[in-house]
C-alpha cells in the first residue's frame, strides 16, 4: 500500500512538471533579435553598404538570410563587432581579384562605421551596421556568383545570357556557420578552369601595369637580313616581362612556364611555316639581336593574341604589344564578368568554340580533348553570337542556303563590281 501511494504521488508530480513545461515562457526575446525582426519588417535602408531604395531583390535576400537564422545577428553582438567582421572587410577589399570593383562595396564607409561603433551605445546604429554588413556581403556574393546580367546587353547586344542559379543566400549562410568566409569566392565563382586562368592572368597584368616596365615598340621596326633594329632590345625585354620568352631561370615568375612545351608543340604542328617564311626566319636568325629563341617568343605572343604566328614583329604584332598592360587588365576583368554569365556545367561531352582564337574543341570526361579544329567566325560587322545550348542535330556537308541579309549586305555589292562573282565562288 505504501508503495502504491508513492507511485501515485510521483505520477502527480510528473504531471505537474509536464503541465508547467507547457506554459508560455515569460522570458522576453533577445533585444538584438527583436531589433532585427522589427527593422527587417520595414523598408530597405539607403545607407552605405545596404540595399538602395528600390533594390528589392537584395533586401529580399537580406530578409531571407535572417529568417533562416531566426533573426540572430552575425556581426554585431552586445554592441561589439565580432572578429569575423575583419574577415569580411578583407574579403570585400579583395573583390578586385575577380575583376569586380571594390568601390561598389563601400568598404571604407563600413570600416568607418565599425570604428565609430566602438565609441557608441546607439543600438539602432548597431542594427543598421549589422544589416549593412550582411547586405554588402550578399551583394558581393551575387555579383561573384551570377555577374551583373543587367549590363550584359550594354556590353554586347548579341550576348545570350545563360545565368547560373546557385543558392547565394544558402552559400553565405554555410560560410558564416562554418567560419569559412575566406573560402566563399571559391564556392561561388565560376568553376571553369578558364576562369581560374583569367583570374591569375589579371593579377599578372595588374602587377606589370604597376611596375610600369613595358615600353612601346617603334611602329617601323626593320628586320631585314644583316640589319638590326633598335627596337629589338625593347622587344626582348617586353617578351620577358610578359612571360613569352622561354629563357627565364627555373622558379621565375613565368605564368606560361608550365605549358610552354605543349604550346610550342601545338604551334609547330598547326602552324608549320611555308618555305618562303622559313627562309625569312632563317635569314633573320643570322642577326645577333634576333635569334631563334626570340622568334619563338614572338610566335608565342602572336598565338596568345590570335595573330598569325609567323615569328615576325609585323605591324599587327607591334600594335598588339603596344596595348598597355592596364588596358589588358581591363579586358581580362571584362572577360571574368562574361564567364559569370555562362552555365556552371556545359555537360559531358560538350563542344567549346573559342571565337577569338578561331578554334573548336570537343571536350570529354576527365578534361580529355578527342577532337579539335580551326573554325570560321563572323567579322566585327557580322559577329558570331555567344551562347550555350544543347545540340540535338548535326548535319554533315549541308546544302547552305545563303541568308537574305548576307545576300543583300555582303554579296550584292560584290556582284555589282564583278558580274562573274557567283561563278567564281561556285554559288548557284
Amino acid at each position: 500500500a505504501h508503495t502504491r501511494r508513492m507511485i501515485k504521488r510521483l505520477a502527480r508530480l510528473l504531471f505537474l512538471i509536464a503541465v508547467t513545461g507547457c506554459q508560455p515562457s515569460n522570458t522576453p526575446p533577445d533585444p538584438e533579435v527583436q531589433a532585427l525582426t522589427a527593422r527587417l519588417a520595414g523598408a530597405a535602408s539607403p545607407g552605405p553598404g545596404a540595399a538602395t531604395a528600390g533594390d528589392s531583390e537584395l533586401w529580399g535576400q537580406t530578409r531571407d538570410f535572417y529568417q533562416r537564422r531566426q533573426h540572430q545577428p552575425v556581426w554585431i553582438i552586445d554592441g561589439k563587432a565580432r572578429r569575423s567582421v575583419a574577415t569580411l572587410t578583407t574579403l570585400l577589399a579583395a573583390a578586385g581579384d575577380d575583376g569586380l570593383d571594390p568601390g561598389q562595396y563601400h568598404n571604407d564607409s563600413l570600416r568607418a562605421q565599425i570604428q565609430a561603433l566602438k565609441e557608441s551605445t546607439d543600438s539602432a546604429a548597431a542594427t543598421e551596421l549589422e544589416l549593412a554588413l550582411t547586405g554588402t556581403l550578399l551583394r558581393y556574393s551575387s555579383d561573384l556568383a551570377l555577374g551583373r546580367p543587367v549590363i550584359a546587353r550594354q556590353i554586347d547586344a548579341d550576348w545570350t545570357v545563360s545565368p547560373r542559379a546557385p543558392d547565394v543566400v544558402g552559400s553565405v549562410l554555410a560560410a558564416v556557420a562554418d567560419n569559412q568566409l575566406a573560402a566563399l569566392p571559391a564556392r561561388l565563382a565560376p568553376p571553369h578552369p578558364e576562369y581560374a586562368r583569367l583570374k591569375a592572368m589579371l593579377q599578372r597584368y595588374r602587377k606589370i601595369a604597376a611596375e610600369g616596365k613595358l615600353q612601346p615598340l617603334p611602329p617601323d621596326m626593320a628586320l631585314n637580313a644583316g640589319q638590326a633594329s633598335p627596337g629589338l632590345a625593347v622587344l626582348r625585354d617586353n617578351l620577358r616581362i610578359l612571360g613569352d620568352l622561354a629563357d627565364q631561370p627555373a622558379g621565375s615568375d613565368n605564368v606560361f612556364a608550365e605549358d610552354l612545351a605543349t604550346r610550342d608543340a601545338e604551334f609547330r604542328a598547326r602552324n608549320a611555316a611555308p618555305p618562303e617564311m622559313a627562309a625569312d626566319t632563317a635569314a633573320i636568325a643570322v642577326i645577333d639581336t634576333y635569334d631563334a629563341g626570340l622568334a619563338d617568343a614572338v610566335r608565342r605572343f602572336e598565338s596568345r593574341h590570335g595573330l598569325n604566328p609567323d615569328g615576325l614583329p609585323d605591324p599587327a604584332m607591334i600594335a598588339a604589344m603596344n596595348v598597355s598592360a592596364q588596358a589588358r587588365a581591363d579586358q581580362l576583368a571584362l572577360h571574368l564578368e562574361r564567364w559569370r554569365w555562362l552555365p556552371a556545367d556545359f555537360g559531358t561531352p560538350h563542344i567549346f568554340v573559342n571565337v577569338a582564337s578561331f578554334s573548336l574543341q570537343v571536350r570529354g570526361a576527365n578534361a580529355t580533348v578527342p577532337l579539335k579544329m580551326r573554325v570560321i567566325v563572323g567579322k566585327d560587322t557580322n559577329r558570331t553570337p555567344i551562347f550555350s545550348d544543347s545540340m540535338t542535330t548535326l548535319v554533315f556537308s549541308p546544302y547552305w542556303n545563303i541568308p537574305q541579309s548576307i545576300e543583300v549586305k555582303e554579296m550584292l555589292p560584290l556582284i555589282s563590281k564583278d558580274s562573274n562573282y557567283l561563278n567564281k565562288k561556285d554559288i548557284e
